[in-house]
């Protein structure tokens, strides 16, 4: 008996003001897991071509294409990579019972958005925001 209690005291939960029902949540942490299996096994496949790639070719042309691929795939990599990143942390916030709320406002996020992006962190508005904001960061080509 103790187990069960143990397993359910570790069921995966949103944060009480996220207004989320437990079907919901059950099928965003199903999401979560699915989509984390699906990123891993492109990052193992991305790791694997990168540590082959070949760098010594004969000649200037084709060594600037294996650059470029290899450039390439570290660019695609650091995205699965930070993509991952953010499905670890939603992860740990349903493990906590904290998933669900804008990490900004302390809104609810909303179940369209969650199912459309299971690990996203802020609420559309908000997240709309931190865009701009990143945009007006970056140098100008």
């Amino acid at each position: 008996m103790r187990v069960l209690s143990e397993r359910a005291a570790r069921a995966p939960a949103a944060h009480p003001d996220a207004e989320l029902d437990e079907l919901e949540v059950a099928s965003l942490h199903a999401k979560l897991l699915e989509e984390r299996a699906r990123l891993r096994a492109i990052a193992d496949a991305q790791r694997a071509s990168i540590l082959g790639a070949e760098l010594g070719a004969p000649d200037e042309t084709d060594a600037a294409d294996a650059e470029l691929a290899l450039a390439t795939g570290l660019d695609a990599r650091a995205h699965v990579m930070a993509d991952l990143g953010a499905i670890e942390h939603a992860l740990a916030k349903l493990a906590r019972g904290q998933y669900g709320l804008c990490e900004e406002t302390d809104e609810p996020i909303g179940y369209a958005r969650l199912r459309a992006q299971p690990w996203a962190r802020y609420a559309i508005t908000v997240q709309e925001s931190v865009e701009r904001s990143e945009r007006a960061r970056r140098p100008r080509r």
